[in-house]
């Protein structure tokens, strides 16, 4: 599951259950339970800081700087954050020897959620999916092809968006950047239940019908982001050569974490 919607809104799975895990850990250890909460932003920081240092040829382009605190993107290395954040329990228990056991429950149970929940989630998608055969057309064409007959057995970068979605318009830009630059990785747009005109009248509208665009596609029934476990927009999934789901994002993807991912898919 890559998210789930309530109330319209959509939820990442992931940063849902690291604040169930700190919010337990939180109740267990009341007496101590700002340090919990202090624990948590130390391993933000540092998983944060050790993905943009691990990748920092994406993130250090001079176009790319402000994607450095841009967590939205999803960047992170846990279990660096995981030993920071222990790093900081320790101290404060080190100098509270009173408090030492609560912070040691605390730390268990936090740690505890967390990899049960990682690992009902790894379970859950163990296996790499194959892309479904749902058959899209082409923009402006009525040129029809099924999702794995447009990947054609190239890595590919797959965006489910719409023109009324806001932060579908934010990345549009670096997504057809991507397009224009890379040639080995795919870049496909695939647009829910919009008509030709309403996609045209967008792109004029934002000046991207100038930059001679690739790979629109249009889902007129809405029904790809479903079968690819994507309860919302914008989502973005990433395919190997074989035509896999090997990955994906939702929300905001920056110009940094879609070169990373472009990366791996080149492997």
């Amino acid at each position: 599951m890559l998210s789930f919607s309530l109330g319209g809104l959509v939820f990442p799975v992931a940063p849902l259950l690291l604040l169930l895990s700190v919010t337990l850990a939180g109740w267990v250890a009341r007496a101590a339970s700002s340090w919990i909460w202090n624990a948590l932003w130390v391993g933000l920081f540092t998983a944060r800081f050790g993905y943009v240092l691990w990748h920092h040829e994406a993130f250090l382009n001079p176009d790319n700087l402000i994607n450095i605190i841009d967590i939205r993107d999803g960047g992170w290395i846990t279990p660096l954050g995981w030993v920071g954040a222990g790093i900081y329990m320790a101290w404060h228990g080190w100098r509270n020897p009173a408090l030492r056991r609560v912070i040691a429950y605390a730390a268990v149970t936090g740690l505890g959620v967390w990899l049960v929940g990682q690992g009902a989630l790894r379970w859950m998608e163990s296996d790499k999916v194959a892309a479904p055969a749902i058959t899209l057309r082409q923009f402006q064409t009525q040129k029809t092809q099924t999702l794995p007959q447009i990947l054609a057995g190239k890595p590919a970068v797959v965006n489910i968006w719409a023109t009324w979605c806001p932060p579908c318009r934010a990345e549009m830009p670096t997504l057809v950047q991507a397009q224009q630059s890379q040639s080995d990785v795919q870049i496909i747009l695939v647009n829910q239940g919009e008509s030709d005109a309403v996609i045209a009248a967008y792109l004029q509208r934002s000046g991207l019908d100038k930059q001679n665009i690739q790979n629109i596609w249009l889902d007129s029934s809405g029904a790809l982001g479903p079968a690819l476990g994507a309860a919302g927009l914008p989502t973005t999934v990433f395919f190997n050569a074989q035509g896999e789901r090997v990955d994906a994002h939702t929300g905001v993807l920056s110009a940094a974490v879609l070169q990373v991912q472009m990366q791996r898919l080149r492997r």
